[in-house]
């Protein structure tokens, strides 16, 4: 029996979680940033017509956006986790397979009648949760994410790789699910710009000249399922954080208490992934532009592997203070964990005391249900600039939305 790929992709889901609880902002140019308020993150379609860009950064565009009636919030990273284990629990109601792609995309395996199951997850949805997606189908995952382009403004998009060739044979190698800016470049150079050009490849050329990795994505471009659906959760192997400066950094302080927050950050996602580290990398760099570029980095080994913020956070402060140069102005940092291992095969330390793990527990148990950052280490710094949060409106008693009647 033929089996169907069905992608469900939320719109514009950051923007749309605000305003499920904001309604009066349907209509308006609304956009979410990211931590710190740096950069735009979910864009609302008004936002996205004045011409505001993923990742743009906020202070490029606030003075323009905010004359022209525009809305800027800032992460609300517990309110829409909330709202996208939802939507998630709305899908496993269907019983079918399931991959969850990411915090707003998810994958589904239909054996029959998938046209109109993309129609009634939608509906279900937006009935159940309120949130608008978009779903695409086909008969491979590379086939269905092209398919949900087209759904975003149709709702619904359902693309056959042999009657929908001509449109297939027009899309531009770049859009397609797993083709890099470094493969499309490389592809240019042998003159395959678009997806006809790549599909009239002769059989292996992919492989030959680039990667199996190439050849499994022209195979989902002819139909040919080669990217099976993952049910489980695939191991992380290494988590990176960084972030640019709006404003030069100079001071060696400044510089620990962002790695410190890195290290916050990828110690939680290992945690979650029941995993420890073994690799800890840190790293900064001016400029580019500075006549005379710097850029460094220092690896330490953990042993016994961790998972553990303050201990993360001790060793990256460390490796900061090697390799920092006083008198300098840095515009980048950031942490690089790798070399990961299960943490049930945790290595057992003489000296090692039961109390920091129990501890982080409790953390971890806080975050999760009144926000993260409830409860964090002073080492992070206390400078976290969040000018527009929301409330979470589904995690904490006294931050419940209140309606007058």
């Amino acid at each position: 029996m033929m089996k169907y790929v069905i992608l469900v992709d939320c719109n514009n889901f950051f923007v749309s979680c605000e305003t499920l609880f904001r309604p009066e902002l349907k209509g308006k140019p609304v956009v979410v940033l990211s931590s710190n308020d740096g950069c735009a993150v979910s864009r609302s379609p008004e936002a996205k017509e004045l011409g505001i860009k993923m990742g743009e950064p906020y202070f490029k565009f606030r003075y323009a956006f905010e004359k022209r009636g525009g809305v800027a919030l800032s992460s609300n990273f517990s309110l829409y986790g909330d709202i996208s284990r939802r939507v998630m629990q709305v899908l496993l109601s269907f019983g079918y397979p399931m991959e969850i792609y990411s915090v707003d995309e998810a994958f589904l395996e239909v054996e029959e009648g998938a046209v109109a199951a993309a129609h009634e997850i939608r509906r279900r949805i937006l009935q159940w949760v309120g949130i608008e997606v978009s779903v695409g189908v086909s008969v491979t995952k590379t086939l269905a994410k092209l398919a949900v382009e087209t759904a975003k403004k149709e709702g619904v998009s359902f693309l056959d790789p042999k009657i929908d060739r001509p449109f297939l044979d027009k899309v531009c190698v770049e859009e397609v699910w797993g083709i890099g800016s470094n493969i499309t470049k490389r592809l240019a150079a042998h003159g395959v710009m678009r997806v006809g050009s790549l599909l009239r490849k002769p059989a292996g050329w992919a492989r030959k000249n680039f990667s199996l990795m190439l050849e499994r994505t022209v195979m989902e471009l002819q139909g040919i399922p080669a990217v099976l659906l993952e049910s489980g959760i695939d191991p992380i192997r290494s988590v990176l954080r960084s972030r640019s400066f709006k404003t030069s950094v100079t001071r060696l302080e400044e510089l620990e208490e962002a790695v410190s927050g890195f290290a916050a950050k990828v110690a939680l996602e290992l945690r979650r992934h029941k995993l420890e580290a073994t690799v800890l990398t840190v790293f900064i760099e001016t400029s580019r532009f500075e006549k005379k570029p710097y850029f460094n980095s220092m690896t330490v080994t953990l042993s016994p592997a961790s998972a553990m913020t303050p201990t993360l956070s001790r060793r990256a402060k460390e490796a900061m203070a090697l390799i920092f140069v006083d008198g300098l102005a840095y515009k980048r940092a950031g942490i690089h964990i790798s070399g990961c291992v299960a943490a049930s095969g945790h290595q057992i330390d003489l000296f090692e005391k039961e109390e920091p793990r129990r501890i982080m527990k409790v953390v971890d148990a806080v975050n999760e249900r009144f926000g993260r950052r409830t409860l964090f280490f002073l080492a992070e710094g206390t400078g976290k600039r969040e000018e527009h949060v929301s409330q979470r409106y589904t995690a904490a008693w006294d931050e419940l939305l209140t309606i007058h009647i």
